[in-house]
């Protein structure tokens, strides 16, 4: 998927699992207006951290895997 908003210089690509998608998806169906909302941080079992600030979207306005 690609991400773009505050904490992303322009855009990047994300690779990711079904759960990852699907944790975003109800992040985003919460509705959290400015300034709340929920930053999220993923490890893998490698120990490689990816986190996602609450304003980041979706290029496209989907998750695709």
């Amino acid at each position: 998927m690609t991400l773009y908003g505050p904490g992303i210089d322009g855009e990047t690509e994300l690779h990711c699992t079904p759960t990852v998608v699907r944790a975003l998806e109800l992040r985003d169906q919460q509705a959290y207006e400015y300034p709340t909302g929920i930053d999220l941080i993923f490890v893998t079992d490698s120990g490689d951290v990816t986190c996602i600030p609450r304003l980041v979207r979706r290029r496209d306005g989907k998750w695709h895997m």
